[in-house]
C-alpha cells in the first residue's frame, strides 16, 4: 500500500515496486489504452522493467472516501516516468462497481490533464446516475516506449435514496382526490430518515410508512385545496439516508375535472341540410374516449326525438347517418303548412355528448336547419305585383313574370298553340319547411348545375311520375332516357341545362285603376313607364327570391346587359320536337308536347314542375287555347306513376306542386323579391 491508500500495479515481463511503493507486489494488469486513442500498437512490443515504468501516486480521493452522487469529486494524482517520457494519452481513470459482474463497462471513465505542480494530473469524476455502494477508482498510465503501470484506490459512492413514485404515474390523470404512492430505498447508507418531505402545489403531503417494504403512503383532495386544483400538478418527494444525503423525485400529472373536448363537429350552426346526413363530430381526451358514452340528440329544444350512437371511424372522428326526412316537414311555397295542432321542425336541435375513463362529461347542443322540401318550379304560374314603400304602400300593374304569353314567341301558357321557336323558363325557387310567424327560414337554395327542361316528344307515355307513393308528382320519369341531342326514339326525352336570370329591372308603377278596390297597396304614381330591360316584348322586371336569388331560369345563354336578357329561345325544329302542318322536308305532322323543369337542391331535394303542354306545328301561330288553333286532339295529362318495387310506369295521374295565387289577388312582392 502507498502512504495514500493506493495499491500500485505494474506491468511487463519483469514486476518490481514503484520507487514509493512499500514492497508488495501485486499481479500484473495488461495496459488498455484510452477511449481517447493514442498510439497503441507499439506499447505492448516494448513493455520495458519495473524501473521504467510509470510512478502513481493516488493523491484524491483518499482511499475508503465517501463521494456525494451529486457532486463531481477531483481526481488528482502525482504520475512520473522512471525512465522517458509519459504518454499523455494513456493518463486516465476508470471507476468499477465492485460488485459488478465481469465484463461490464465502466461506471464513469476519464481523461487526466496535467502535469501541474509537482507533476499531479488532474480530472472529475461524474458521479450522476450511479447507484450508492462500494466502487474502486483505477488511475493508468504509459511511457511513450509502452512501460505501463496502474494504480487503485477504494471508494464509497452515495447516490441517496432512491425514490420511486408509484402514483401518480407520471403524465396521469387523476379526478377528486389521489392516493400517493412511493417508494424509498436507501440501501446501503439505511435507514431513511423520517418524515419524508412530499408537497403538491405548495402544500406538504403527508406520507407514512405501509406494510410494503419501504412503502409509504398519503392521500390529497384536490377540492381541499383554495382554489380546487386543476391542469396539470407536479408531486415532489425527497429523503434523507443515514448520511443525510437527500435526493428528490418529481411526477407531473393532471387534475381532469374536464369532459373530452368536441370541436369540427356536423352540421354546424349555420348549416342548412337534408335528406340524409352525416352527423359527426372530432372528440378528444388526453384521459382516454369512452367510445360508447358518444351520442347524438336530435330534436327539439326540449324534447330529444333521435339518439344516434356516433361511432370511431379514426383520428378522433365519430359519425353516424341521419334521414332529415324523419323530422316532420311541410312545403312553405306550396302552402303546406301544417293543419292546426301539428308543427314542422325547422330549426332542431343537435346535442352531441361524451364522456373520458375517468368519469368527465361534455355537452355541445345548438341548432342548425333542416330543409327537406324540394324545389318548387312553374311554367305557367300566375300574375304577381311589386310593392314599394314610398309615402303608401303602392302595387305595380300585375303581370306575368315569365312574360306575356299572347305575344308569339313568347313563353306559352299550358294549352297553347306554338310556332317553331318559343320562350322556355320557369319560375323555380328552392321551397322550405315552414311554421306561423317564421321569419328567416332555412334555404338549401337551388343547385346551379342541377336544373334542366325535359321535352318530350312521345306523349304516350308520361313524363313526370310520384315516385314514392304519395301522389305528388316528384321525378321526371325515369323509364324515359335523357340526351342532349335529338330525340331518335320514342323513348328518349330531350334535357336542356337552364341558367339564372339574375335579379334586375323595375315594374311598371303607372297609375292601374284596377288597385282602385285593392286593400293591400295604393295604385302607383309614376308618369313613365319603366325602361326596356333587353326587348320591349320582355317583362320590365326579373324578380328573386329570399336573399335576392334568381327567380327565373331560362335556357342560355342568358346575356344581362344583351338583346337575350331573358334567355333563348327553344327551336323545336332543330330538335325533332312536334311537326310541320304544310309537312315540308318531310317533316312529322304537328302535335303535343309535354315539357317540364326538375330541379335539385344543394342538400339533394328534387322537384318537378306541372308538365306545360304545348302543341307544336312549325308553321302554326302561337296562341291559346290550342283546340281552337290547330290542335286535333285534347292535351295529354303528361303525369304518372312509378313503382319503386315493380321498376314499372303507369298512367295514373299525380298531382303538381305550383305556385297558387292568395284569395285576395295577385302575389305581392316587396321591391321585387317574391317568395
Amino acid at each position: 500500500m502507498n502512504r495514500h491508500g493506493g495499491r500500485v500495479k505494474h506491468l511487463g515481463p519483469i514486476f518490481l515496486l514503484a520507487a514509493i511503493g512499500c514492497g508488495t507486489k501485486d499481479a500484473p494488469r495488461p495496459y488498455a489504452p484510452p477511449p481517447t486513442g493514442g498510439s497503441s500498437g507499439s506499447l505492448f512490443s516494448d513493455a520495458g522493467t519495473s524501473d521504467q515504468q510509470p510512478v502513481i501516486e493516488i493523491r484524491s480521493p483518499a482511499g475508503g472516501a465517501l463521494l456525494a452522487a451529486t457532486s463531481a469529486p477531483e481526481v488528482r494524482a502525482r504520475i512520473m516516468a522512471s525512465a522517458g517520457f509519459l504518454e499523455p494519452s494513456s493518463i486516465h481513470f476508470i471507476l468499477t462497481r465492485d460488485d459488478a459482474a465481469m465484463g461490464s463497462p465502466a461506471a464513469t471513465e476519464g481523461m487526466l490533464t496535467g502535469p501541474l505542480t509537482d507533476a499531479q494530473f488532474v480530472g472529475r469524476l461524474n458521479l450522476s446516475g450511479l447507484a450508492g455502494g462500494a466502487y474502486t477508482l483505477t488511475i493508468q498510465a504509459a511511457t511513450t516506449s509502452g512501460a505501463a503501470a496502474s494504480a487503485t484506490v477504494s471508494v464509497n459512492v452515495d447516490a441517496g435514496p432512491g425514490i420511486t413514485i408509484v402514483a401518480p404515474a407520471k403524465g396521469s390523470h387523476r379526478k377528486g382526490s389521489v392516493v400517493v404512492s412511493v417508494v424509498v430505498d436507501s440501501t446501503p447508507f439505511e435507514p431513511t430518515m423520517l418524515p419524508l418531505e412530499a408537497t403538491l402545489a405548495g402544500h406538504p403531503v403527508d406520507l407514512q410508512p405501509t406494510n410494503t417494504p419501504n412503502g409509504y403512503q398519503g392521500s390529497v383532495d384536490f377540492r381541499g385545496y383554495d382554489p380546487p386544483l386543476n391542469g396539470e400538478q407536479l408531486l415532489t418527494v425527497a429523503a434523507k439516508n443515514a448520511n443525510s444525503t437527500r435526493t428528490v423525485a418529481t411526477a407531473s400529472f393532471v387534475v381532469d375535472d374536464d369532459g373530452p373536448t368536441i370541436d369540427a363537429t356536423f352540421p354546424l350552426p349555420a348549416d342548412v341540410v337534408g335528406r340524409v346526413i352525416d352527423v359527426r363530430a372530432h372528440i378528444t381526451d388526453a384521459a382516454g374516449v369512452v367510445d360508447s358514452s358518444i351520442i347524438a340528440l336530435i330534436g327539439d329544444q326540449t324534447t330529444p326525438q333521435f339518439k344516434l350512437n356516433l361511432l370511431p371511424q379514426g383520428a378522433g372522428i365519430y359519425s353516424a347517418p341521419f334521414d332529415t326526412a324523419q323530422l316532420t316537414h311541410c312545403g312553405l311555397l306550396s302552402g303546406g303548412l301544417p293543419r292546426p295542432g301539428t308543427y314542422c321542425i325547422v330549426y332542431p336541435t343537435v346535442s352531441f355528448r361524451a364522456a373520458d375513463d375517468l368519469g368527465n362529461e361534455t355537452t355541445l347542443s345548438y341548432s342548425f336547419g333542416v330543409d327537406n322540401q324540394p324545389p318548387l318550379l312553374d311554367l305557367n304560374p300566375p300574375e304577381v305585383r311589386i310593392v314599394r314603400r314610398k309615402e303608401t304602400i303602392q302595387c305595380s300593374w300585375a303581370f306575368d313574370p315569365l312574360g306575356a304569353h299572347e305575344i308569339p314567341g313568347n313563353m306559352p301558357d299550358d294549352n297553347c298553340a306554338v310556332g317553331q321557336v318559343f320562350q322556355l323558363r320557369a319560375r323555380a325557387e328552392d321551397d322550405v319547411n315552414g311554421a306561423r310567424f317564421l321569419e328567416v327560414a332555412p334555404l338549401a337554395t337551388i343547385d346551379p348545375a342541377r336544373i334542366d327542361a325535359y321535352i318530350l316528344n312521345d306523349t304516350s307515355q308520361p313524363l313526370t311520375v310520384d315516385g314514392d307513393g304519395d301522389g305528388i308528382c316528384d321525378r321526371i320519369n325515369p323509364k324515359l332516357v335523357p340526351t342532349t341531342a335529338p330525340p331518335k326514339s320514342t323513348r328518349e326525352v330531350l334535357k336542356i341545362r337552364l341558367a339564372a336570370v339574375m335579379p334586375q329591372g323595375a315594374a311598371d308603377f303607372t297609375p292601374d285603376p284596377s288597385l282602385s278596390a285593392e286593400t293591400r297597396c295604393n295604385m302607383g304614381d309614376d308618369p313613365d313607364l319603366p325602361p326596356v330591360l333587353c326587348r320591349s316584348e320582355e317583362p320590365t322586371i326579373a324578380i328573386s327570391y329570399g336573399p335576392r336569388l334568381p327567380a327565373i331560369w331560362s335556357l342560355e345563354p342568358v346575356e344581362p346587359s344583351g338583346l337575350r336578357c331573358f334567355g333563348n329561345q327553344f327551336d323545336a325544329f332543330a330538335n325533332h320536337i312536334g311537326g310541320s302542318s304544310s309537312r315540308g322536308l318531310g317533316t312529322a305532322p304537328p302535335g303535343w308536347a309535354c315539357i317540364a323543369v326538375q330541379a335539385t337542391d344543394k342538400v339533394g331535394n328534387t322537384g318537378v314542375s306541372a308538365p306545360l303542354r304545348v302543341w307544336i306545328d312549325y308553321d302554326g301561330n302561337q296562341s291559346c287555347p290550342a283546340q281552337d288553333h290547330g290542335a286535333t286532339t285534347p292535351p295529354p295529362d303528361c303525369t304518372g306513376r312509378f313503382n319503386e318495387q315493380t321498376g314499372t310506369v303507369d298512367g295514373t295521374p299525380c298531382t303538381s306542386r305550383r305556385y297558387t295565387q292568395p284569395a285576395a289577388g295577385p302575389e305581392l312582392c316587396l321591391d321585387g323579391n317574391c317568395g
